[in-house]
C-alpha cells in the first residue's frame, strides 16, 4: 500500500464536506490513506474505532456520498480518481475485483453503480440505522421508474419510494447537475431535491446566468444563487429572454424618471425667468411713476 495519498481541493473545501462534524471528516482522510489503489478499504470499521470516530460518522460520509458501501463490509472512495492518480508502474489492482465490477466512473471520475440493465434505472440507498446500509440487499434499494436514465444523472437519497417523478426529468436534469457540478460542487440528497424542483420551474439558461452573476461577484455559492434566483421569481422570471425584457423595461422606466425631472426643471426655469421679467417692468413702472410725481411738485 502506498505511504502518500493525495486529496483534490474541490472535494474537501466544498461546503457539503466542511458542513460536516470534524470528527467525520477525520474518519474520511484517515480511510482515503488506508486505502487501496482503487479507493477500497476492507476494515472501516475498524479504521473508525481507531481514530475515536463514532457509527454516526461512518453514516454520515455514506449518506453524503463520499462512500459507496457493499454488501461485503467493503467500502471505496466515491471521489478516489479525483483525488488521486497512479502511474502504472506503481499501480496495485483491488483484491476486491466483485465490487470493483460493480462499479463505473463517470465523466467527472466519481465512482458510481453500473446500471443492472437498460430497464434499470439504478439505485437510491437509504441509510440503515443498524449499520452501514448495504449495495446489494434489496430491502435498502428504491427504483425510480422502469425507463432507462442517461448514467449521468443525480444520484439522490430519499427517505421514501415515491421517486417515479425524477424519471421524467432526466434529460433537463442532466444539464442542471452539469452547470452545478462544475461551478458550484458536488450534488447531495437535499441539492438534487432542489435542482429537481428548480428544474421544473426555470429554464437552463436562467440558471447559468445566476452562476455567472455569482461568479462576477465572487459568491458562487449555493445561497447566494438561490437568493438571485428567489429574486427573478418574486418577479416571475423564468426565462432568459423575460429577464432580458424586465432589465430593458427597467432601463426604460429610469429613463423615463429622468426626461420628466429634466422636462419639469425646464418648466420652473421658464416660469422663474417670467416672473423676473414681470418683477423688472413692475419696477420701471414704479420708477416712472415717482419721476412724474417729482416733476408736478416741481411745477
Amino acid at each position: 500500500m502506498a505511504e502518500r495519498r493525495m486529496f483534490a481541493k474541490t472535494i474537501i473545501d466544498s461546503d457539503l464536506f466542511l458542513d460536516m462534524p470534524s470528527s467525520t471528516q477525520c474518519l474520511y482522510f484517515h480511510l482515503s490513506m488506508r486505502a487501496d489503489d482503487d479507493g477500497f478499504i476492507n476494515n472501516p470499521k475498524k479504521i473508525q474505532r481507531m481514530v475515536g470516530g463514532s457509527d454516526d460518522d461512518l453514516k454520515l460520509l455514506i449518506a453524503k456520498n463520499f462512500l459507496i458501501p457493499f454488501e461485503s463490509g467493503v467500502v471505496v472512495i466515491k471521489h478516489w480518481k479525483i483525488h488521486n492518480y497512479i502511474q502504472k508502474d506503481r499501480y496495485k489492482p483491488t483484491l476486491y475485483q466483485q465490487e470493483l465490477e460493480q462499479l463505473e466512473v463517470d465523466r467527472s471520475k466519481n465512482y458510481q453503480i453500473k446500471l443492472e440493465n437498460s430497464k434499470c434505472i439504478h439505485d437510491v440507498y437509504i441509510p440503515d440505522t443498524s449499520g452501514i446500509p448495504l449495495v446489494d440487499k434489496t430491502d435498502t434499494q428504491v427504483r425510480l421508474g422502469k425507463d432507462s436514465i442517461d448514467k449521468n444523472n443525480i444520484d439522490i437519497y430519499i427517505e421514501d419510494g415515491n421517486v417515479d417523478k425524477y424519471v421524467d426529468e432526466s434529460n433537463k436534469l442532466k444539464e442542471f447537475r452539469i452547470l452545478y457540478e462544475q461551478n458550484i460542487g458536488f450534488i447531495n440528497g437535499i441539492t438534487a431535491e432542489y435542482l429537481i424542483e428548480l428544474s421544473e420551474t426555470i429554464e437552463v439558461n436562467l440558471f447559468k446566468r445566476a452562476i455567472e452573476i455569482a461568479t462576477d461577484r465572487g459568491k458562487c455559492s449555493l445561497g447566494y444563487i438561490k437568493g438571485i434566483i428567489k429574486q427573478w421569481l418574486d418577479v416571475n422570471i423564468k426565462t432568459l429572454e423575460q429577464l432580458e425584457a424586465y432589465k430593458l423595461q427597467q432601463e426604460q422606466s429610469k429613463k423615463g424618471v429622468k426626461s420628466d425631472v429634466g422636462r419639469r426643471e425646464g418648466i420652473t426655469k421658464a416660469e422663474s425667468s417670467t416672473d423676473d421679467r414681470e418683477s423688472e417692468e413692475a419696477r420701471r413702472r414704479e420708477l416712472l411713476r415717482q419721476i412724474e410725481e417729482l416733476e408736478r411738485d416741481e411745477l
